[in-house]
């Protein structure tokens, strides 16, 4: 992610603080790849990308603050830096809101116990957070846990405990 994207997160954050609205840009964004081909468009003249969210504003109930930053980022042409300023915005807000997203990885779906485990684990070590956890399957992980929290990965898995049985073995 670059700083432009980080920087243009920061001001869309400051135009709405409330995350349903960039939720729901992002889904019109992704929904619609036309729309992206467009604005993205060296070819496509600045008026009709203006014409363009005009429109789509207007049916999608966005705020007019956002539009005009969408109209802002076509005529400085840093409409690309979109979909990561979308993304470093929920880092923000996420930050903001006191919340820590996590992952648990597992082999296979776990049971209730091992979740609550992993659970007690991140309430200790993140005291102050409200923890959000999506729980994914990897059957590659054979069996254990791997927790990724941002950019730490506490890997309890099988595999990342015989990694690190051989790494001491060296």
């Amino acid at each position: 992610m670059t700083q432009e994207a980080i920087n243009q997160a920061k001001v869309l954050y400051h135009l709405s603080e409330d995350r349903a609205v960039i939720e729901s840009l992002e889904a019109l964004y992704h929904e619609t790849p036309m729309l992206k081909k467009v604005l993205e468009s060296r070819i496509v003249t600045y008026r009709q990308k203006e014409r363009v969210l005009d429109d789509i504003a207007k049916k999608a109930a966005l705020p007019e603050k956002v539009k005009n930053y969408l109209k802002i980022m076509c005529r400085y042409g840093q409409i690309d830096e979109l979909e990561d300023a979308m993304t470093s915005y929920y880092q923000i807000w996420d930050a903001k809101h006191n919340i820590l997203r996590t992952k648990l990885v597992y082999a296979k779906t776990p049971d209730k116990t091992e979740v609550e485990s992993a659970t007690a684990f991140l309430k200790k070590k993140y005291p102050e957070k409200e923890i959000d956890i999506q729980i994914k399957e990897n059957p590659e992980l054979i069996g254990g846990v791997l927790i990724q929290v941002g950019n730490e990965e506490y890997d309890w898995s099988y595999d990342g405990c015989l990694r690190q049985l051989e790494s001491r073995l060296i």
